[in-house]
């Protein structure tokens, strides 16, 4: 079954913020920023209080409460401008083309503005559904994602029920997903 549809900037930032939130690395790196930050405030106010300085120990101590709740939401915009940033250099000559992925008897075949590829549907490694795109992750840790709002859905979810049958994957529904 083939699908064609035209990757947006934001399909590509999607596909990227996806894969990257269900990262343990990378979750694990976020919240060790976060740590650190309160620690170094929590160090310094310590350190002002044991000098006496009352007004600099409490100002540090509020910067480390501050960060426990702003800095998540910073980060959030942080991470997703660098990884815009990112998109804009690596993929500019795929943005706003026309991509065609088709989903043939063995292999899942895609072609864009820069080439073809071939990858064997039995190295398809999950499945997942969000409430805008499917992603699909293989063995070698390419991916791939279909926006819904430019594919039949009930198409793929035909190719998804021949997939199940043929090796045992399953669509994982995380139709409430956000970048957090």
């Amino acid at each position: 079954m083939k699908f064609e549809f035209i990757c947006t900037e934001n399909d590509y930032l999607m596909n990227t913020l996806f894969w990257v939130s269900r990262s343990k690395e990378a979750t694990k790196s976020r919240w060790v920023n976060v740590v650190v930050r309160v620690l170094l405030f929590l160090v310094a106010a310590f350190s002002a209080y044991m000098n006496n300085s009352f007004y600099l120990a409490g100002f540090a101590l509020l910067c480390a409460v501050a960060i426990v709740f702003l800095y998540p939401i910073y980060q959030r915009s942080f991470y997703k401008k660098s990884y815009l940033k990112y998109i804009r250099t690596i993929y500019k000559d795929r943005i706003d083309k026309m991509l065609t992925i088709d989903f043939k008897e063995e292999v899942v075949w895609t072609k864009d503005e820069t080439g073809e590829s071939e990858m064997n549907r039995s190295e398809i490694a999950e499945v997942n559904e969000t409430a805008d795109y499917f992603f699909i992750k293989f063995d070698s840790d390419e991916a791939l994602f279909l926006p819904k709002d430019r594919i039949q859905v009930a198409d793929f979810l035909v190719v998804m029920d021949r997939l199940s049958a043929q090796y045992s994957l399953k669509l994982n529904q995380m139709l409430d997903w956000t970048w957090k």
